[in-house]
């Protein structure tokens, strides 16, 4: 699964919301107005000071819970937990803000950096640089993030954070429908071929567009096989071989695929217990 690249998001334009400040130093001791409090720690964001922009914010949401600044507060703290991997800060934030600013112009925004949050909230360190390996990731966050894409897509299609949007819900898609693909390559070489039918279905149904289309219909097409049941198995060879004539695994002279099964025949305990014994 490829990490896309995050947009830059024009923080700057915020600051406009806050007027007749005087400029600041890096850090703050957070004396002055609330105004001029919100200035500083904007100023900390433009300049790539997240964590202490981070910890100024914060002291600010505390010293003023109802201030005037209140929304810039919770959109550069939500832009700012992303900016430093700190997602569940980011999406604690973005839920606050989606309930109190229901009618806020920056709702496009903080629907997008949600959403960005839960895509890279359940990557560690070890799992997005060491491993690549999708099934050994939680993709929970992923059908969060793919809502959240998905929501943004369709209440504001001008928003400027839509192209980011749409290439990201393809790609959660393309990971939702190889964690399912997996499942039913996993029935079949355990010898449970309904369930490796009913899985590939479910991949066929719910991805249609995605890459795991192919081994879907290898998986219908071996497990049709394996059950004896000829009518069916050579349909799916057909959709196989007409949608992609150049599936590497293709067996033209049997009409089959060639998958790794346990056995030649029908184990009926493999069957009846989904190959799970």
């Amino acid at each position: 699964m490829r990490r896309l690249l995050f947009i830059c998001l024009p923080i700057f334009v915020l600051t406009s919301l806050v007027a007749g400040c005087s400029s600041t130093q890096k850090t703050s001791q957070l004396e002055g107005t609330e105004g001029q409090l919100v200035e500083s720690a904007v100023e900390l964001v433009e300049d790539g000071y997240f964590l202490e922009a981070i910890e100024e914010l914060e002291a600010i949401e505390v010293r003023f819970p109802f201030g005037q600044y209140n929304e810039i507060v919770k959109l550069n703290l939500i832009y700012a937990g992303v900016r430093t991997e700190q997602y569940p800060l980011a999406i604690n934030k973005a839920n606050t803000f989606v309930k109190q600013f229901r009618q806020s112009p920056n709702l496009d925004y903080v629907l997008y950096l949600r959403g960005v949050a839960l895509y890279y909230q359940d990557y560690s360190v070890s799992r997005r640089y060491l491993t690549r390996n999708d099934d050994d990731q939680d993709l929970s966050s992923f059908k969060l993030a793919y809502r959240d894409f998905s929501s943004l897509t369709s209440m504001y299609p001008e928003s400027d954070y839509i192209p980011d949007a749409k290439a990201r819900m393809v790609d959660i898609r393309n990971a939702l429908a190889k964690r399912e693909q997996n499942t039913a390559s996993f029935y079949l070489k355990r010898g449970g071929y309904v369930a490796a039918i009913e899985q590939a279905g479910k991949v066929l149904n719910e991805y249609p567009n995605s890459p795991a289309i192919a081994e879907a219909l290898a998986v219908k097409v071996k497990a049709y096989e394996m059950l004896g049941m000829t009518s069916l198995q050579e349909e799916y060879y057909a959709l196989l071989t007409t949608n992609f004539p150049n599936y590497q695994n293709l067996d033209s002279e049997n009409k089959t695929v060639d998958l790794d099964t346990p056995q030649e025949h029908v184990d009926w305990l493999s069957l009846v217990t989904f190959g799970l014994l």
